[in-house]
């Protein structure tokens, strides 16, 4: 009888060990699916950073571009400016054509 009480610890034992083990597989298990999931992460983190770079690779570009144009604009300013002042002496020379073509005349009229 002890015997047989001895033999049902053991099976008893043998079936907590496997029940063990079956815990031990569903935690296995679950940490898979765990680093499975971590992973999936990390690539979506990975994914985003380069998303991230591209954006910012494209506002630079975008100021890059912006910066040649208003070079370009102040360029046609100065360009502007200097056809404005070639005008304005342009003018300049020809009031003083005309006061010397009408100062001429009375040149001549004054006694030496």
């Amino acid at each position: 009888m002890e015997n047989a009480i001895w033999d049902l610890n053991v099976i008893n034992n043998v079936i907590y060990g496997i029940s063990g083990v079956e815990n031990n597989i569903y935690d296995i298990n679950s940490a898979i699916k765990g680093i499975i999931s971590a992973i999936k992460g990390i690539n979506s983190a990975i994914n985003g950073i380069t998303s991230a770079i591209r954006g910012i690779k494209s506002a630079i570009s975008g100021i890059k571009r912006a910066v040649g144009g208003i070079k370009r604009t102040i360029n046609g300013i100065k360009s502007s400016m200097n056809g404005i002042n070639k005008s304005i002496n342009g003018i300049n020379k020809a009031i003083n054509d005309i006061n010397n073509s009408i100062a001429m005349p009375f040149m001549a009229l004054r006694v030496p």
